[in-house]
């Protein structure tokens, strides 16, 4: 079962799991950052990274381009600032080897790098994006 990493910014935690990613895609959605500079060093520098450089369409048609790219059977999402905690890749494979007809999983996502004593409670609500589960899906066609 190969798993592919769509969207990592942190692609440094995808290529570290111990079940490595067979493909990294990096899909941007016409960042006006430097965002494809960075990953063009990473590119150049051999980290196995594919690049799709998207017209501005929106979250959902940038997710959908990196999608119709991927060739596997697992899809794990990783935006551009999520880490991916050691083992998360090889607990996704175990669980769809265990569940074979489920065609998605959701998982506990922690939040860090922030301080509860002093982060105020409107802060906290800005943070409570990144508490979400994360998800992985299973393709069954393109």
């Amino acid at each position: 079962m190969s798993s592919h990493c769509l969207w990592p910014w942190d692609s440094l935690s995808a290529r570290a799991q111990a079940y490595p990613p067979a493909e990294i895609i990096v899909s941007d959605d016409a960042s006006q950052d430097n965002s494809c500079d960075v990953v063009a060093s990473y590119i150049s520098r051999g980290y196995g990274i594919r690049l799709l450089r998207n017209p501005h369409s929106g979250m959902a048609a940038n997710l959908n381009a990196a999608y119709q790219s991927s060739c596997g059977d697992l899809i794990c999402l990783l935006d551009a600032d999520d880490t991916f905690l050691p083992g998360k890749i090889e607990a996704v494979v175990k669980a769809f080897l265990a569940h074979p007809a489920a065609g998605f999983a959701i998982h506990r996502a922690s939040l860090s790098g922030w301080n509860r004593s002093t982060t105020s409670k409107r802060s906290m609500r800005s943070l409570a994006p990144h508490s979400q589960p994360s998800s992985t899906i299973r393709s069954t066609s393109r």
